[in-house]
């Protein structure tokens, strides 16, 4: 039958790819779509996320040129402040993450300034300038920013003695703040 009416097997086929492409067309769009409706690994935004999770670690230097890490304070509890001088907020924090390292003076807590993209001469002059004695870690390549998802600054995350990001913070924090933030950890030992 040329040139006439399909016959009963060539429009079986034709539905049969048409339901073919319907079936790809309809698994393509939930592949695409999937992730906005469903929640499979629901993570927290900014630095909270990586609580439970060992502190990534980069070998910086400090605003004296000398190599510092991370790995160094391992046993001891590290409250960790991402900050810069342009930033009002942090300004107002520093005092009081003087006074906490103050508080905690040879209890085994360290207080650990990392300067995110700025030159060692201005983070050293800044802190300086606000009497602050903790280290002062210069981190111009921002890793620990973008590895802790730093929302904004200041940011703070607390180590603790494993190691391990046992709490973070978007934002300034108060001196009652970060007292209630460590002093759990510190009582542990």
């Amino acid at each position: 039958m040329e040139g006439g009416a399909p016959t009963l097997q060539s429009s079986a086929t034709y539905r049969y790819i048409v339901w073919l492409i319907v079936l790809a067309a309809l698994a393509v769009t939930v592949l695409v779509f999937e992730p906005f409706f469903v929640l499979r690994h629901a993570k927290t935004a900014g630095p909270a996320g990586l609580v439970g999770q060992p502190a990534p670690t980069f070998a910086l230097r400090d605003d004296r040129g000398l190599p510092v890490s991370l790995e160094r304070y391992r046993g001891r509890v590290v409250v960790m402040n991402l900050w810069a001088s342009w930033c009002p907020p942090c300004r107002a924090e520093m005092p009081d993450l003087q006074r906490l390292a103050a508080l905690y003076a040879g209890r085994d807590l360290a207080i650990i300034g990392v300067n995110e993209g700025e030159s060692p001469q201005r983070a050293g002059a800044f802190a300086s300038s606000l009497g602050i004695r903790f280290p002062i870690w210069i981190d111009s390549a921002e890793q620990y920013g973008r590895t802790y998802t730093a929302l904004g600054l200041p940011t703070t995350m607390i180590v603790d003695r494993s190691g391990t990001v046992a709490r973070a913070f978007d934002g300034p924090l108060t001196f009652d703040q970060m007292r209630a933030a460590v002093s759990p950890l510190m009582a542990n030992r």
